[in-house]
């Protein structure tokens, strides 16, 4: 691969290959570089914000460097503003610093996607998520609606079903 790499620098199978291998071998940082090499390679918006939100989430859960995956996620969306792996990313990071203005806004941004995309328990927790974010911003209704979501895509959803009680009280 790095000879093919070295012959022709436009080579996408072989970054491809290489960067396959560095996961394989859990070596994050040669993996980001291969990424880096990959991002000049597209000129498609959607493959290139992909690129930058897959640098994010290797920042964030292999390298635990929140500030860096949240540089990557916004440059994701500064290519492709509807990259839903960065909008999901960052909505999940806004949640977990209470910061509840930047999540209300993400939450929008994802909610005609969410409900389609994902397994039902990842789609059930952001509707729960959403609902304590609503919650926060003082929409009680909102919150009380994203809630029940969350409850109709998984009735078992404990966290989503104490939070709709605590709301109701």
């Amino acid at each position: 691969y790095d000879a093919a790499i070295k012959t022709s620098s436009s080579c996408l199978p072989a970054v491809h290959g290489l960067r396959d291998l560095y996961i394989r071998r859990e070596e994050w940082q040669k993996v980001l570089t291969t990424l880096e090499l990959e991002v000049k390679l597209w000129q498609e918006t959607k493959e290139r914000a992909g690129v930058f939100a897959r640098m994010g989430r290797i920042y964030q859960d292999h390298l635990n460097n929140v500030d860096k995956a949240v540089y990557y996620y916004e440059s994701a969306l500064s290519v492709d503003a509807e990259c839903m792996p960065a909008i999901r990313a960052l909505f999940d990071i806004s949640f977990q610093r209470d910061d509840w203005d930047r999540a209300s806004t993400l939450s929008q941004n994802l909610s005609q996607k969410a409900l389609r995309e994902g397994a039902p328990e990842q789609r059930s927790d952001f509707y729960a998520k959403r609902g304590l974010v609503a919650r926060h911003a003082g929409d009680y209704l909102q919150a009380a609606e994203n809630l029940v979501v969350a409850l109709e895509i998984r009735p078992e959803n404990l966290s989503a079903l104490d939070a709709l009680i605590e709301l109701c009280r």
